[in-house]
């Protein structure tokens, strides 16, 4: 539960933070954060400490202290994970690689008296004091004697400035630990590039190693995705800490000799230029970075173009078959045709030899004599000439039956609708196909993608489909339930459906199937209409009569 204190509108902000998070069994953790947000990117965390354990705040052991400060920085993490954009998220995500949560912090312990308290460097004896210290501090860098109340002890995670004093020094203080904090930053976002470069040698590797791997393509465009946008964010990153050291308040010139002993001690100005000269340095690195991805991306576009000239060889290659294939069918129906003349003409002989007995094992009858014989074979051509005759009818007639056979195998109409309409659940979906015999099933399945699945059936109720029933060709997304496209066969001759109401058809038995809804399936303005009429409908159910139009509503008035 967090309670905003104050606030200068864009300058910064200051919220008191409950912070409730559960413990074990046993632990009663009361826990207020102090924080304040500056516009220079400057965050500070803080709270006094009353009692640790069974420690009051005027006995507090560093023992205590080192733990109780883990436990703040992961609270205080997860508070700032809450209040910043998920634009902020993604740039720490970024530069921790998605383990923003668990970022250090530098510490800041001011506290009046320190027991035993002695000179700065008996603190820095490599002994007992240094390591006790050294749990909230880190490794010690220097100790210095402020006054003789007053002493500083500076470390790689923090500082400790105790004495009576510590009230008047701490803008310097607070100065310098957001520089620390920068310059820790910067120091992650140097470490940063190295897996950066790692990531891109990678990239390199697989680009050498392309041809062993065909899914290799498809890592080697996600992996350079993946770098470009790092890149692009880490720029952002080193733009936003270059205006947050132009925007840092620092705090006035000293005045006393203690405050210019601590400042000379602190060096912020050569801190300052420290931070910039290394944050130029990294821009070098990435634009180096950059350039070389670029490199990458060419070779990646050359291999893309490699693997598109293969695919449009094929088809090429491929085209080149089915032209072969196409002139091979036409010869084949030629001959087809021809044979089929032939045969005919070989029937039609037979069915002659057969009425003229001429195949018979005995003599004919003399009826054969009277009738076929005397007046047409014995007579020279008039045998042949029917012979040819007969032949040329047959012939027509088994051409005329052929080219009927064609027609009644063409007129029919293939329907390709492109639909993108959301289904409504797979309960919904196993109902609709329950209803249909299905003739094939067919699912897609590529990683990283959704499986389309390809399910195919023929209807039967020709009433419904107002003439033949048609052959139904249904593509749909299993994973994310859209019905993705439509492809309908039907025999126009027989039927009177059109384009639209073949369509609308499929779409009510899926709404009849509570596969989809109707607003999805054709619109609102449809679902509207339908209440219209059913509003009218009750209407006329309630009052006996139709309800008067418009047109009548006037006349009456008039």
């Amino acid at each position: 539960m967090s309670k905003v204190i104050d606030y200068k509108y864009v300058r910064h902000s200051n919220l008191e933070v409950e912070v409730v998070m559960p413990e074990e069994s046993g632990i009663v953790q009361i826990e207020v954060l102090g924080l304040h947000i500056n516009m220079d990117g400057t965050i500070y965390q803080g709270c006094s400490m009353e009692a640790i354990m069974n420690r009051s705040k005027d006995d507090v052991s560093l023992d205590f202290l080192a733990r109780v400060l883990v436990d703040i920085q992961l609270d205080s993490n997860k508070v700032l994970h809450d209040l910043l954009t998920g634009y902020h998220r993604s740039l720490l995500d970024v530069m921790y690689m998605k383990d923003a949560l668990n970022r250090a912090k530098y510490n800041i312990v001011i506290t009046e008296k320190i027991h035993p308290f002695k000179k700065a460097m008996e603190y820095a004896d490599r002994g007992w004091f240094e390591n006790e210290i050294k749990q909230v501090l880190g490794s010690l860098q220097t100790a210095e004697d402020l006054s003789s109340e007053d002493v500083l002890i500076l470390g790689r995670d923090g500082l400790l400035l105790a004495g009576p004093s510590s009230d008047q020094l701490e803008p310097y203080i607070f100065h310098y630990a957001s520089l620390k904090c920068r310059e820790e930053f910067v120091s992650n976002l140097f470490l940063r590039t190295f897996v950066l470069k790692e990531g891109i040698e990678k990239i390199h590797q697989i680009i050498q190693q392309h041809h062993t791997d065909p899914s290799n393509l498809n890592r080697i465009q996600s992996a350079l995705s993946e770098a470009s946008s790092n890149i692009f964010q880490i720029y952002e990153i080193l733009d936003y800490l270059e205006s947050s050291l132009d925007d840092s308040i620092k705090p006035p010139p000293p005045q006393d000799s203690m405050c210019k002993k601590l400042v000379s001690i602190l060096s912020t100005e050569s801190l300052t230029s420290n931070i910039m000269n290394r944050v130029e340095d990294m821009r070098k690195l990435i634009q180096g970075a950059k350039k070389i991805l670029a490199n990458l991306m060419d070779d990646t576009d050359v291999i893309t173009t490699a693997k598109l000239e293969d695919v449009f060889n094929n088809i090429d290659q491929n085209v080149k078959y089915l032209v072969e294939a196409s002139a091979s069918n036409a010869r084949g129906a030629a001959s087809l045709n021809v044979m089929q003349i032939v045969l005919a003409g070989s029937f039609c002989f037979a069915i002659i030899d057969r009425i003229s007995g001429a195949t018979f094992s005995f003599n004919p009858p003399n009826w054969a004599y009277d009738y076929i014989f005397q007046p047409i074979i014995d007579k020279p051509g008039v045998f042949f000439a029917l012979n040819i005759i007969w032949l040329l009818i047959c012939s027509y007639g088994l051409l005329r039956f052929m080219n009927y056979l064609q027609d009644s195998a063409m007129g029919t109409l293939t329907l390709r609708v492109t639909i993108n309409k959301k289904l409504k659940s797979k309960k919904g979906m196993e109902t609709f196909f329950s209803t249909k015999a299905l003739d094939n099933l067919e699912s897609e399945i590529w990683v990283g993608n959704p499986t389309v699945r390809m399910v195919e059936w023929e209807e039967t109720d020709e009433e419904k489909w107002l003439g033949s029933a048609p052959f139904i060709e249904f593509a749909y997304d299993a994973t994310n339930l859209f019905l993705l496209s439509l492809e309908l066969s039907i025999d126009k001759k027989t039927s009177t459906a059109t384009e639209e109401s073949l369509v609308n058809t499929v779409l009510q038995d899926l709404v009849a199937a509570d596969a989809m809804d109707r607003e999805v399936a054709f619109g609102e303005d449809v679902l509207g209409e339908d209440m219209a009429r059913a509003q009218q409908a009750q209407d006329v159910q309630q009052g006996g009569k139709k309800p008067a139009s418009i047109s009548n509503l006037f006349g009456l008035l008039g």
